[in-house]
């Protein structure tokens, strides 16, 4: 079982993941000007990950959590460090073909500074609420509402900055495609999960029954979200570069 000592480290270190993420991607998609960076940068994320994997794993262990939660949560992090490892490397790829590196590199910042602005006061509100034994509920909650904000703005930036989906548009003129739709219900679905999440972060005592079927609904989310719009990226990936080869001269 985690000690009285130990349990603050561990919130702490649950308070501050979320926005360990942002930073990630402000490295990554904040430097698309240095080609050298990308190699770098997508190793830094998978090493953050497989790190997490095995840090959450333990810690979830050391309080007397079940094996298999353990276990699910071990296995979607390893996902996200090489899943979205992939996602991130053609999103970066993508941008850089795309338009003004210039612009494209001041708007992603832009919104990404805004999302770590509102982390970084969830964090200090984190912690004046306190990150004693009992509070890992509410912790979690609030870790988990803080990462929706960059998860669905992740998304975002694939769906619309890289794939050009008009999803307002397809939506109210019902021309949205399966996987277009797909994309958007999972997207939803992480948005609710993290309205929900932050709902919980405010009760003192949440239960258990709740945060974790919130905390599945959240991941389902995610891995759904992401094969739709890891779908869509592709698509889009390959109309791009064929219509750049045959914009060639023969």
């Amino acid at each position: 079982m985690i000690s009285h000592a130990g349990a603050p480290m561990f919130h702490v270190e649950m308070l501050v993941f979320p926005i360990s993420i942002s930073l990630n991607w402000l490295y990554i998609f904040g430097t698309l000007d240095a080609p050298a960076v990308g190699t770098r940068a997508i190793c830094i994320w998978v090493v953050f990950w497989v790190y997490q994997a095995v840090f959450s794993a333990a810690a979830m262990w050391a309080r007397g959590q079940p094996l298999y939660e353990g276990l699910v949560f071990m296995s979607f992090f390893l996902f996200t460090a090489t899943a979205f490892g992939w996602l991130i490397r053609i999103l970066r790829e993508e941008l850089r073909a795309l338009g003004s590196l210039d612009t494209t590199t001041s708007r992603i910042t832009t919104r990404l500074l805004e999302i770590m602005g509102l982390q970084a006061a969830l964090v200090v509100i984190g912690l004046t609420r306190g990150i004693g034994r009992n509070a890992y509920g509410r912790i979690a909650a609030a870790s988990m509402f803080s990462l929706s904000l960059t998860m669905t703005w992740l998304f975002s930036l694939a769906i619309i900055d890289v794939a050009g989906v008009d999803a307002t548009a397809a939506a109210t003129q019902l021309q949205l495609r399966p996987i277009e739709a797909g994309a958007l219900f999972f997207i939803g679905l992480l948005v609710l999960a993290g309205l929900a999440s932050y709902v919980i972060s405010e009760q003192a005592r949440p239960k258990d029954s709740t945060i974790y079927t919130v905390g599945y609904t959240y991941v389902l989310s995610i891995v759904g979200a992401y094969f739709c719009t890891a779908r869509i990226v592709w698509v889009a990936r390959r109309k791009r570069r064929s219509k750049v080869s045959d914009d060639l001269p023969a």
